[in-house]
Order: C-alpha cells, then structure tokens, then sequence
C-alpha cells in the first residue's frame, strides 16, 4: 500500500506577496543544509512560464504553433524533469473544459462555468517519481498547478499568471532539481497540475 503522508503544496504565496521575506529566510535556512538554490534559475522559469507563454491554457494555441500553450508548458516541465533524473515522468491525462468569461464581473473574478456544448480539452499532469532507497512505498508529494486563467485566453488581455502560478510550478522544478542529485529513503514525486 502507497502512504501518502507528506504533501507540500507551493502556491503564488510563496515568493510573491507579503510571504516574500519568509520564503527568502526559508531559501537561506535550506542553502544552511546544503542546497544551492538558485534564485535566478527561479527567475527564469517564471519568465519563460509567464513571458514567453502569453497564457498556460488548453483554449488557446500561439499562431504558427502545432498545440495549446498549456501542452507546451507541459514538455518543458517534463523535459526539465527528465534531465534533474526522475526515472518516471508520466503524462495523466484528463478531459476539462475552460471557465467562461463574465465580464459583469471583476476582471479577476470573471470566471463562469463552462456549458455542456463548450469544448472539452485534453489536458495532463505531469508527473515526475524517484524512488525512494529504504522506504520506496511512502511517498513525499510536492504539488503545483501550472496553468493561468482560461477565460481571459480569447479576447486579451492574456493571464501570463506569474503570480499563479508560475512562482509555485517554478519553485516546485528547483526543488525537483535539487533533489534530483540526492538519495532519499523515502519516494518522491512531483506533481504539476
């Protein structure tokens, strides 16, 4: 039986926002174990997440572009875990429909649920494993979503979503990365959303 006793979650608090100087603490007291985490590898990720993607959405696919902008976030995120060593990185997919747009409604609060004839779309979690040397059956979780807000994907303008969730999918890579160097007694898996 898999014991899922440890989750963390990484969401836009974490380096963004009044959290900011504790997660700063937080990034000093884990480089005091050991860690070399490195903030602008950080920095970059959330670019690329909320700069170089317009949007993360499964309703929206740049011109010239062959799939939706939330397929391409997701090879990136599966290739970087490949290349930090996670012996498993799987694709789970799943059929979702994008919220709709109310714009009676505050710009960030415009969400409205989709209608049964609206398009379903074919989205994954990407999920990366390694497993753990003497307790592989209990499993340490680290959990981020990754996509940005599906209603503002049609008519701009865009959510890049830097503040969510790129901060969190970015934070939950370095730490992937870091420890994709060490051996662990227990599994660890990542989840992106």
């Amino acid at each position: 039986m898999t014991n899922l006793g440890y989750f963390v979650i990484l969401n836009r608090r974490h380096f963004y926002g009044p959290e900011r100087m504790t997660t700063m603490m937080d990034i000093q007291l884990l480089s005091d174990f050991g860690w070399s985490i490195s903030v602008e590898r950080i920095r970059k990720d959330i670019f690329f997440l909320a700069s170089s993607l317009p949007c993360r959405t499964a309703n929206y696919t740049m011109p010239g572009r062959g799939v939706n902008t939330l397929s391409e976030a997701d090879d990136v995120i599966a290739h970087k875990l490949v290349s930090f060593g996670y012996y498993a990185v799987e694709y789970e997919p799943h059929l979702a429909q994008a919220f709709r747009c109310n714009p009676d409604k505050p710009i960030h609060k415009q969400h409205d649920t989709p209608l049964p004839t609206d398009p379903w779309y074919r989205i994954h979690n990407i999920i990366g494993k390694k497993r753990g040397k003497s307790k592989p059956q209990e499993i340490i979780v680290f959990l981020a979503h990754k996509d940005s807000q599906s209603w503002l994907a049609h008519k701009g303008p865009f959510s890049p979503g830097a503040y969510d969730n790129a901060t969190g999918t970015a934070a939950c890579l370095e730490i992937a990365r870091l420890l994709g160097k060490m051996e662990c007694e227990r599994s660890v898996w990542f989840m992106f959303t």
